[in-house]
């Protein structure tokens, strides 16, 4: 009897997940559209010169549904600052340094009319010049940086626009207890809305098998840093997630793991510092995603031979079990 219920609630579902899907694209056109010159409702309408922590733009009017719907898949493992939005005439200079002394993997992003058009990183980086040049046309911009595995001492660093020194460093210790106070808040947000916005990512994740693979991508997996691979998959309240890799993977890269729940909010976080991982029971439905993020574009390149990381766990039971190979020659 539950089987024929289940079969005869699937219409109902595919209405709702069109419902969804078709609704956050449209707000998603039209808020970029919008926020195109300048990041007005993310960062302000006004010429920033200093660094700001990403959970000051949360306090804004728009600042949740706007990343929920623009940018859902969260990431609390990094600490994040924006800059902007700013005019260049041509090129940016970034003090790297300091980001190499503040924080194990980093990326600094530019952005214009809201698409990314130049990163620097950790991986990128890997000459011992202090300042690092990006050549951009003409326009307006904004720079976001996230520093990962990062000493609470550290700081942003120093910008010169167009051969002049605009943005000074500035420390990152005030925004890390911020971002935390902010995240661990975070998970009490949801409400119908944000449930709504999420239905769709779900079902997809659900009925991965019948959809084409770079259409559940595009669904669930944020716009990650280069150099990232990433697995992903539901998880039922009451299962008890494990995950395995070899001590090699963790020499070449880090792995991040979040949960998060029916609305998009994180559950929990954490960086996987051993090579088994076994979670307690889950509190609420919700998906997982793993982030492996190498500290070699030689490791990432060799590794990214395996495409599809969804749903690739085993049940057994109450378990679903992730092995993670390091398929890194």
């Amino acid at each position: 009897m539950r089987r024929i219920v289940n079969w005869f609630s699937i219409p109902f579902q595919i209405v709702i997940s069109a419902c969804s899907y078709g609704f956050v694209y449209v707000m998603r056109w039209v808020l970029r559209k919008i926020n195109k010159e300048g990041g007005i409702m993310l960062l302000g309408k006004h010429e920033s010169l200093s660094w700001q922590g990403w959970s000051k733009s949360q306090t804004r009017t728009w600042g949740l549904p706007y990343v929920m719907i623009v940018a859902p898949r969260w990431n609390p493992h990094s600490v994040q600052h924006h800059v902007g939005p700013l005019e260049v005439s041509g090129e940016i200079l970034i003090h790297v340094e300091t980001a190499r002394k503040s924080a194990k993997q980093w990326i600094i992003s530019f952005y214009r009319h809201g698409r990314e058009v130049s990163t620097l990183s950790s991986m990128k980086c890997t000459n011992h010049d202090s300042w690092q040049s990006v050549m951009l046309t003409p326009g307006t911009y904004a720079i976001f940086l996230r520093y990962y595995n990062w000493d609470k001492n550290g700081e942003c660093p120093a910008v010169k626009i167009d051969n002049k020194l605009q943005i000074p460093p500035c420390p990152i210790e005030p925004e890390i207890e911020s971002y935390e106070k902010f995240m661990s808040d975070l998970k009490h947000r949801g409400n119908g809305f944000y449930c709504f916005l999420h239905y769709y990512v779900l079902k997809t994740l659900q009925w991965h098998k019948h959809l084409p693979g770079k259409f559940v991508r595009k669904a669930y997996l944020p716009f990650g840093n280069a150099g990232t691979i990433f697995y992903y998959g539901l998880l039922d309240k009451g299962e008890v997630l494990q995950i395995d890799y070899p001590q090699s993977l963790s020499e070449k890269a880090s792995v991040y793991l979040v949960v998060l729940d029916t609305c998009g909010f994180p559950v929990f976080w954490l960086m996987l510092a051993k090579t088994r991982f076994v979670s307690d029971e889950m509190p609420r439905n919700g998906t997982y995603l793993i982030r492996i993020i190498y500290n070699k574009f030689k490791d990432y390149h060799a590794a990214v031979r395996n495409i599809e990381y969804c749903n690739f766990h085993v049940k057994e039971g109450k378990y679903r079990i992730l092995s993670i190979k390091d398929n890194v020659g």
